[in-house]
């Protein structure tokens, strides 16, 4: 594929309300937080900057508040190169993610879907000519699980589904994905097991899936691995940086992916090249303005081949 190729994604717009705390609380604890700031997020918003700033061409369908944290984020979007023509003014407010970061980087998040929610099938019909024409239609599931079924179901060119949130999905749907790309707790849910731990543990849980495409597993700070046909067919570990916070690692990895399979990239130097877009991720505090460039990647990973 050449850079004027369309990927679309289809996904969830947020404003993100980071509040950084010494420790992620337990169950029942208060904990006092050092700061709270806002940022532009969404797991969709995420991946669609991240591919526009590795140079490909992207359109996002999705929806949000008729509001100006909206316009906020529309307006974000839209400075980084993105058709935002498809998004649609809802009545329900734009969505919205409280993130926890503590002292070591790690992070918890609760969403509120707001308008994510509202997104629906006249959104897919809408825009259907977009998805049908697209070359690859990125998905994950902070959006309507039927509206994404649809949008996957229209799709002529590459799917690529991040299933997250994690739940079970049916059949029909996983039979329209080409690339399935979860975390370990994320593939427990679809495989209905105890979250992996070993290499051979994770084999295990993606052929009891019985998914026919290619799963990519993150194994968070071991990498991923790529797995096809029952078989491991590669890995990849990060290389050695200062972490920040993990906010938005896994949506820098799948638009890294992304990015390389457009570019027909092996497997192998795909995993290389997400891994490398998610380790950036975790120098940098915050979401999309953690997204990477391409210059960000290959001074990780080295030029893309």
């Amino acid at each position: 594929m050449s850079p004027d190729d369309r990927i679309v994604v289809v996904g969830s717009i947020n404003s993100d309300l980071v509040v950084r705390t010494p420790r992620l609380p337990l169950p029942g604890e208060t904990v006092t937080a050092h700061s709270r700031s806002t940022h532009n997020g969404g797991k969709g918003a995420n991946r669609a900057v991240a591919l526009a700033r590795l140079g490909r061409r992207v359109s996002i369908v999705g929806a949000v508040g008729s509001d100006s944290d909206g316009d906020r984020l529309v307006t974000a979007l839209a400075s980084e190169d993105i058709d935002t023509s498809p998004i649609r003014r809802s009545n329900v407010p734009t969505g919205l993610a409280v993130v926890l970061v503590d002292d070591v980087g790690e992070n918890s998040i609760v969403g509120d879907l707001g308008a994510n929610g509202d997104v629906g099938q006249g959104d897919i019909d809408a825009n259907e000519e977009l998805i049908r024409s697209a070359d690859i239609v990125l998905v994950q599931l902070e959006i309507p699980i039927d509206v994404v079924a649809a949008a996957v179901a229209n799709a002529t060119g590459t799917v690529v589904l991040d299933p997250a949130p994690a739940r079970p999905l049916e059949a029909d749907l996983l039979a329209c994905v080409d690339y399935l790309i979860p975390n370990r707790t994320e593939l427990a849910t679809l495989a209905g097991t105890a979250t992996p731990d070993s290499d051979a543990e994770v084999l295990e849980a993606v052929r009891l899936m019985e998914f026919t495409g290619t799963t990519v597993v993150t194994l968070g700070a071991r990498g991923a691995i790529a797995i096809s046909n029952g078989e491991i067919i590669a890995t990849a570990e990060p290389p050695s940086v200062a972490v920040v916070d993990t906010v938005g690692a896994g949506d820098a990895f799948c638009a890294g992916l992304v990015d390389a399979i457009a570019a027909e990239a092996t497997i192998a130097d795909a995993l290389k090249w997400g891994v490398a877009c998610g380790t950036h991720a975790t120098t940098v505090h915050g979401a999309q303005q953690s997204m990477p460039t391409t210059i960000d990647a290959e001074a990780l990973a080295g030029p893309l081949r």
